[in-house]
Formats: structure tokens, C-alpha cells, sequence
């Protein structure tokens, strides 16, 4: 009898484990969705300053300047952060590595930071709706981070926030 509670309880034991597991799996695969769907944006943004800057700048309340050198400044800087931050995005999906996530919210955060630093300091317009975006996207880069991480020692989630929740 007591050898029939054992097994009963090693057997549930085991399917509880595989729900887990279950759960964590789903809840990588969303979050590594999510981290590449941000990373397509952010390309289709970056691409958009390269091939189209006057329409790309005017969805950031910009004007392309007629100076060449302005300009070039803009559509490279432009380009450049929205591409390293697809990049980046890319990166912690497909190498399931939270660093990747953290460093993209760390960009897109900052500029929601800087933007809103310029209102206050040097009082530039402040449009809403830009900062809410890059605040949103920012808080789910850090909150996907520790889901997408996959412990290469041992192939189980690290996120340990993630796994107590669980």
C-alpha cells in the first residue's frame, strides 16, 4: 500500500512538472513573439528613414532639413537607432538572451527619458502619444527579457522572476 502512494504521488508529481513546463514554454514562445514583433517594427521604422526619411520624419513631427549635411545627419542617426534596436530585438529572440531585450528597452526608454527631459529643460513640444509608445514598448523589452532567456547549461528558463510566478 505504502509503494502504491509513492507511485501515485511520483505520478503526479510528474505531471505537475510537465505543466510547468508547459506553461514556461508558452509563455518563451509569447515572449519571444512579442520581442520579434518589436524588432519588425522597429526594421519597418528604420527602413523607412532610409528609403522614404520625408514621410518617416513627418510621423515624428519632423521636416527633412535642406541642408544636406542636417540631413544626412538625421537619416543616418534615424536609421541607425531604429535598425540597432530591430537588431537588438532580433537578437534576444532568436539567441534567447535577455541582454538583447535590456539593452533595446535601455534605448527606446532613454529616448521616452530624453524627450520628455527636453520638455522640461528646454521646453519642446511634448507629444503624447510618441512617449506613451516608447514608455509601453520599453516596460514589455524588460518584461519579456527574463522569459526569452533560455540557461544554455541546462536548456530551462533563468528567469527567475518568471519561474516564481509560476
Amino acid at each position: 500500500m505504502h509503494n502504491d502512494s509513492a507511485q501515485t504521488l511520483e505520478a503526479s508529481t510528474e505531471v505537475h512538472c510537465a505543466a510547468i513546463f508547459l506553461e514556461v514554454s508558452r509563455m518563451r514562445t509569447l515572449a519571444r513573439s512579442t520581442t520579434a514583433f518589436v524588432g519588425l517594427i522597429l526594421a519597418i521604422m528604420g527602413l523607412r528613414w532610409l528609403l522614404m526619411p520625408g514621410s518617416a520624419a513627418a510621423g515624428l513631427y519632423l521636416e527633412l532639413p535642406d541642408d544636406p549635411m542636417a540631413m544626412s545627419t538625421l537619416i543616418g542617426d534615424f536609421s541607425a537607432f531604429f535598425l540597432a534596436g530591430a537588431a537588438m530585438c532580433f537578437m534576444g529572440a532568436l539567441r534567447q538572451q535577455a541582454n538583447w531585450n535590456y539593452a533595446c528597452a535601455l534605448l527606446i526608454g532613454g529616448a521616452a527619458l530624453f524627450r520628455f527631459l527636453a520638455f522640461l529643460m528646454h521646453g519642446a513640444g511634448l507629444p503624447y502619444e510618441l512617449l506613451v509608445v516608447e514608455v509601453v514598448t520599453a516596460t514589455l523589452l524588460v518584461w519579456t527579457a527574463p522569459r526569452v532567456h533560455l540557461d544554455r547549461r541546462n536548456g530551462s528558463a533563468q528567469g527567475a522572476a518568471y519561474e516564481s510566478e509560476v
